[in-house]
């Protein structure tokens, strides 16, 4: 099969990469290696990816219609997977221009261009953030008002992707993922920041009272997610991609604590604009239509980070 993946250099999508190319696909990626964090991570995640003749990089801007025409002429794929995004709570709170410059114009253009050649399929990665607050999150709920910018251009790429499969047929899985945790995960996420500071022996700083709960998922988890996505059609389908679990940051950090082997800091700040406490998939869905998929331990997910962070043997 080839498979093309939008947002290739990133956490989830390079870990995607590998697994497709692994499984003896042909993928294609884009990325445009936005300096959101370190363009050489970036790179580096795809180490493995490029020594493969079934990977081919482009380098490119999902929001520009000619560079995507361009690239799915070359690739003429079966499936995108669709991650390419510019990511992070906080970053959309500063900057909404360019969350919604990316996260909605990025995914307009990628679906007219879909709906232009008929008969490739869509994986939309969205996000767990399109919920807002709840006790359980299940696919089917109504979506809450979005409390900060990057749930609301997820709501809006969600909603071009369904607008483009009842107008023009087009077939469309989304996939949300929960807190994504483990290898490559981004520097500014909860995880990568709780195991930077506590190596250094400083505090870690949690927003609001450290009771939140999130439900912290494996890439490798997700990626199976996608992978499943991949291979079928779906016609319109919406699929949590979560370990339905709910951990709460206090419980993060005496996994932290275990797997480092030290006594970590504890140091309050004011709760961050827009978080919601608790987040929490509902797995029935899911484990209805790709049944056997497995749900990794989280303490397991701590001890694979560390140790691609250089922070223990692993």
């Amino acid at each position: 099969m080839v498979i093309a993946v939008t947002g290739a250099a990133g956490f989830i999508g390079s870990t995607l990469v590998d697994r497709l190319v692994a499984d003896g696909h042909t993928v294609a990626g884009l990325d445009y290696l936005t300096p959101f964090y370190g363009v050489d991570r970036k790179l580096a995640n795809l180490e493995g990816a490029v020594a493969s003749s079934r990977f081919e990089l482009t380098l490119g801007d999902v929001r520009s219609a000619t560079t995507v025409e361009r690239w799915l002429d070359d690739v003429e794929p079966e499936v995108v997977v669709h991650l390419a995004a510019q990511p992070g709570i906080g970053a959309s709170l500063s900057d909404p221009v360019a969350t919604e410059a990316v996260n909605v114009g990025g995914t307009a253009t990628l679906v007219d261009a879909l709906v232009g050649r008929g008969g490739v399929r869509l994986v939309l990665v969205s996000s767990s953030s399109v919920y807002g607050p709840g006790e359980v999150q299940q696919e089917a709920q109504p979506l809450a008002a979005p409390a900060h910018p990057y749930a609301a251009s997820k709501q809006a790429a969600e909603a071009l992707a369904q607008a483009a499969h009842t107008a023009h047929g087009l077939d469309v899985c989304v996939v949300r993922p929960f807190s994504v945790v483990g290898p490559r995960q981004r520097p500014d996420l909860v995880l990568h920041r709780f195991l930077a500071a506590a190596s250094r022996g400083a505090p870690v700083t949690l927003t609001g009272d450290g009771s939140q709960s999130r439900d912290f998922t494996d890439v490798e988890d997700v990626v199976d997610v996608l992978a499943g996505a991949a291979r079928r059609s779906w016609g319109y389908e919406v699929l949590n991609a979560g370990a339905g679990r709910s951990v709460s940051l206090h419980a993060l950090l005496d996994l932290v604590e275990a797997v480092l082997e030290r006594p970590v800091e504890r140091q309050r700040v004011a709760a961050r604009e827009g978080d919601v406490a608790r987040t929490c998939a509902d797995r029935g869905r899911l484990d209805a239509v790709l049944p056997g998929l497995t749900v990794t331990p989280l303490l397991l997910s701590v001890q694979r980070q560390a140790a691609w962070m250089g922070l223990t043997r692993g």
